[in-house]
């Protein structure tokens, strides 16, 4: 009897690993998407169990699959500001804890709602489903990512994100998920509810919504990956029929638009120092003006002429601002050397005729963003410059290509990417990985881009598909909350 109950108070323990691997793998292995299918409905399992803490369970859970899946941190901490291992491991971990606050919300809700008496499993199951997505959208993360994320390489579904957005791939997760609970741990499943959701994947999976370009308009790109900025920016091929070079983020010395005397000082120091042969030269730098630094992008044409400059608008902790800089300085020193940078505004350059929208470091993340550049702006395509390099010999810079794909369906729109060393690529407007460098390697893409004008219906619909959510999930809660009004 001791060994059967020793067993019994385990077992929610190793089931809670086995969640915690379910949901992490795909961040470490985009390709072993599906794990995510069976994470919750394990999570489920355990919310059902009567003896567990659930708000323990949520902060074990929300912690260390943090620490796993962005084990990177430290060691970019530690590159971006020179502070030592402890202290970055401390940050690193006092992140992931705020992280797992996410979970909580969502362990005790789906508790609460679970244990009504009254209201059918499937209002239950899609309240907090329709919970999870709408918490999910709006809690502030530092590196902004959906469940949905994990599910970009199932290609034949995620391309209907460019109708119903990436929230759309959170639902179908959590919607396999409460299936496969229902079928395989509950043993208690609707065949009319079954057979219903069976039908909607397989009509989803059989229609491809994604446009193809009809307009003859090409943005003729080369794009370069040097590895080493230093040494590599002046190895260019010699291709004076391309409209556009791309440069990484930080690619030129410090730009002082402050010094009088500074364009001319340009002028012949591009000319002595760096080489290209396109039209157009974009690349990344810091800039000061009106005494204020920026991470900037800088559009300039064959004469060396400045056309036009974006400063970024999402500037990262630790890399470019410092919070209570002023406190935290006399325990780490060192950042009294460091300055903080000014946040810019997401604008539209335009190359030629051509809208860009131009999205520095890890700005190709913050899909709220660039959606509402949307909303009152057209751009044609999508350009990402980015180091990358902080990330030092980890799976954060695949990651954070794989976290930019869903943008390029979203919008319907060709991205671009130039990185430091590495992941530099052309991803199409199905999301599809057309070309790309592999990180640490010099190289160039030479590729003719299509210029896409016609908005996606994500785009064009997004506020009405986000409040028919926010309706539904306040109609369900309303349901069950009356069914159950006399038990609460």
């Amino acid at each position: 009897m001791l060994t059967e109950s020793i067993k019994m108070n385990y077992k929610p323990y190793i089931v809670l690993a086995a969640a915690v691997i379910c949901y992490v793998i795909p961040f470490l292995n985009f390709n072993l998407f599906f794990t995510n299918w069976i994470f919750f409905a394990l999570i489920i399992w355990i919310i059902n169990s009567k003896s567990i803490n659930i708000l323990k369970i949520a902060i074990f859970f929300g912690t260390s699959t943090v620490l796993i899946g962005e084990y990177w941190i430290p060691e970019t901490i530690r590159n971006l500001s020179g502070v030592n291992t402890a202290v970055s491991f401390s940050v690193h971990f006092l992140y992931a804890i705020y992280e797992s606050l996410f979970f909580v919300a969502i362990f005790l809700f789906a508790k609460k709602i679970l244990s009504l008496k009254k209201g059918f499993r499937a209002i239950k199951y899609l309240t907090i489903i329709l919970c999870y997505i709408i918490l999910e959208e709006y809690y502030p993360r530092i590196f902004p990512y959906n469940l949905g994320n994990t599910q970009i390489l199932f290609n034949s579904l995620s391309q209907h994100i460019s109708i119903l957005g990436l929230n759309f791939l959170t639902f179908i997760v959590l919607m396999i998920n409460f299936i496969f609970f229902e079928i395989f741990i509950n043993k208690k499943v609707s065949k009319i509810i079954l057979i219903g959701m069976t039908a909607m994947i397989l009509i989803l999976i059989s229609w491809d919504p994604t446009y193809n370009s009809t307009d003859k308009e090409r943005l003729k790109v080369v794009i370069l990956q040097p590895n080493n900025i230093k040494k590599n920016l002046n190895t260019m091929p010699n291709n004076k029929n391309f409209d556009l070079t791309i440069w990484p983020e930080n690619s030129y010395k410090l730009i002082d638009l402050d010094n009088k005397e500074f364009f001319s000082l340009f002028k012949q120091d591009f000319g002595n120092n760096y080489v290209f042969h396109t039209k157009y030269l974009l690349f990344g730098a810091i800039t000061k003006k009106n005494n204020s630094f920026f991470n900037s992008s800088i559009l300039i044409d064959q004469d060396k002429r400045i056309i036009n400059i974006k400063n970024k608008k999402n500037l990262l902790m630790f890399g470019e601002f410092y919070p209570f800089k002023e406190y935290l300085s006399k325990l780490i020193p060192i950042f009294n050397n460091f300055i903080n940078l000014s946040k810019g505004k997401n604008i539209l350059q335009e190359i030629g005729t051509i809208k860009s929208l131009v999205l520095i470091c890890y700005e190709d993340l913050f899909r709220e963003d660039v959606h509402k550049i949307f909303k009152n702006e057209n751009p044609s395509i999508l350009i990402n410059i980015t180091n990358d390099i902080w990330y030092g010999e980890t799976i954060a810079s695949y990651q954070h290509l794989m976290l930019s794909i869903p943008l390029s369906i979203e919008t319907q729109r060709y991205l671009i990417r130039s990185t430091n060393n590495g992941v530099t690529a052309v991803i199409s407007n199905k999301g599809e990985i057309i070309n790309m460098i592999e990180p640490f390697r010099f190289g160039t893409i030479e590729h003719e881009i299509p210029i896409i004008t016609q908005k996606s219906k994500y785009v064009e619909y997004k506020v009405f598909i986000d409040i028919i959510g926010t309706l539904l999930f306040i109609t369900f809660l309303t349901i069950l909350l009356k069914e159950n009004r006399k038990i609460l």
